[in-house]
């Protein structure tokens, strides 16, 4: 039982890495400034619908893989990066935060959890499908 429980966290672990380590290179593997802002602005976008879908443990590779020294001291390509992306980008950053125990995320996630309990998915009669 134990070691089922470490081989579910050890692949946690590895997907999350894998997708962090994917958004790096996606940035990275453009030549150009102008061609990585670009693939910034799509995969900030992602990540908005990331949140949307509450996926934060992906949303939150995402954030890592942004603010890693290879893509975050690239200011000529930042300097590209639309300003709503870099807001957009910034919101995000904050809700992941790990200040006060990721206390936005928690906060975050405690209203999301709110308006599921308050506006449950409609019931389907199955007898009519």
């Amino acid at each position: 039982k134990y070691h089922l429980l470490t081989q579910h966290l050890d692949n946690w672990i590895h997907h999350w890495n894998s997708v962090s380590a994917w958004v790096i290179s996606e940035i990275l593997k453009d030549d150009t400034p102008r061609a990585r802002a670009n693939k910034i602005e799509r995969l900030i976008d992602i990540a908005k619908h990331l949140k949307q879908l509450f996926s934060f443990n992906t949303l939150y590779a995402f954030v890592t893989g942004f603010n890693h020294s290879s893509v975050s001291r690239l200011k000529k390509t930042w300097d590209h990066v639309k300003s709503s992306s870099q807001t957009s980008l910034n919101d995000l950053e904050e809700l992941m935060s790990n200040l006060e125990n990721f206390g936005a995320y928690r906060k975050h996630l405690g209203k999301s959890f709110d308006n599921c309990v308050q506006n449950p998915a409609p019931q389907f009669d199955s007898q009519r499908y």
